[in-house]
């Protein structure tokens, strides 16, 4: 999971980067089609595997 207390998810998030997992986290919830989901997954795992090669991966 994400290591984060389930009291987080509700009320005022205490830091930006909490803030943003749980953004994610509700739009990835409202993405209904398993396709677009897929979808998204590439591009995240793409920008991801960019910032471990020290660039940015394209968008």
């Amino acid at each position: 999971m994400t290591g984060v207390p389930v009291a987080a998810f509700f009320g005022t998030p205490a830091s930006r980067p909490l803030a943003d997992l749980i953004e994610l986290i509700r739009l990835w919830q409202s993405v209904a089609d398993e396709e677009d989901r897929i979808e998204i997954l590439a591009v995240a795992r793409a920008r991801a595997a960019g910032a471990k090669d020290g660039g940015a991966a394209p968008a």
